[in-house]
């Protein structure tokens, strides 16, 4: 078995859906993304609160401060010449005191207000030993159910992997597109890759989650979005030998999408921890 074997994810979808002829082009967001449009972070993913109350407090130490360096009363002098110099010496002052209270500010609001990509600290480290990965699939995973008109219904099946020695696991879509496609057709992305943190599914989207007991549910906050070719994640850390280790896979349908099969494929890759 490979070290980064794959698995062929496929939804199949039955009952009435939407037809194809009515069905417009995937979005920008649900097509093989670029670049810098890897689905894991969006545009909409707001700053956490944490965040803006950094922000809202440095904002308040440099008002207190400014307002303590207009207060500073100049001395009454008796030497006109002296009492000139002291007022171009105490300018500057404030004006370099503002200044360095700015650096300072900036230097701590903007580390917190800056989106932090998910992938930036999951990709697989560069020179890594890989290990050998089996899947439980075997190469194939089918999920299916039946779909009408506005009720979402979700689609689950879950995927066993195993390590032949102690591993970390790393998750990737096989190719830059990480929507479901219709017939295998990547202009058809009408299942698009959940964005953003994890959360619920919404309508029309897939995800994968861990640690799942029981039946899944597209409302719960465990939707985790499927990283695209060169954005891999790393599911799991430390996977003990021979030790399965379970990854879920949901898409969250209805009938705004026609019937049929949809589908993407996964790459695991298992690598010595570090």
């Amino acid at each position: 078995m490979s070290a980064s074997p794959e698995t062929k994810i496929i939804f199949e979808l039955s009952g009435s859906g939407a037809s194809p002829a009515d069905m417009e082009p995937a979005t920008p967001s649900q097509q093989a993304p670029t670049s810098s449009d890897t689905g894991l972070f969006t545009a909409s993913d707001s700053l956490s609160a944490g965040s803006v109350i950094v922000g809202l407090s440095i904002c308040l130490l440099i008002a207190v401060g400014i307002i303590a360096l207009k207060s500073i009363k100049q001395p009454k002098m008796r030497t006109s010449g002296v009492s000139k110099n002291f007022n171009l010496g105490k300018g500057i002052f404030k004006k370099f005191g503002i200044f360095v209270l700015f650096i300072l500010a900036s230097g701590a609001i903007l580390p917190n207000l800056l989106p932090e990509s998910e992938s930036a600290s999951a990709l697989i480290p560069e020179g890594a030993t890989t290990i050998e990965l089996t899947t439980g699939s075997g190469g194939k995973l089918t999920a299916g159910t039946t779909i009408a008109g506005k009720t979402g219904k979700l689609a689950h099946e879950k995927e066993a992997l195993t390590c032949k020695s102690e591993c970390d696991i790393y998750i990737s879509t096989a190719t830059s597109g990480n929507s479901l496609y219709y017939n295998n057709d990547t202009t058809k992305g009408w299942i698009g890759a959940k964005s953003g943190a994890k959360s619920a599914l919404a309508i029309n989207t897939w995800g994968y989650a861990t640690s799942v007991s029981g039946v899944p549910s597209a409302t719960a906050s465990i939707w985790s979005v499927i990283p695209a070719k060169g954005n891999e994640v790393k599911v799991v850390s430390n996977l003990e030998a021979n030790k399965e280790f379970e990854i879920t896979y949901g898409a969250y349908v209805n009938g705004d999408i026609p019937t049929g099969s949809y589908s993407n494929t996964i790459v695991y890759t298992a690598v010595k921890p570090v």
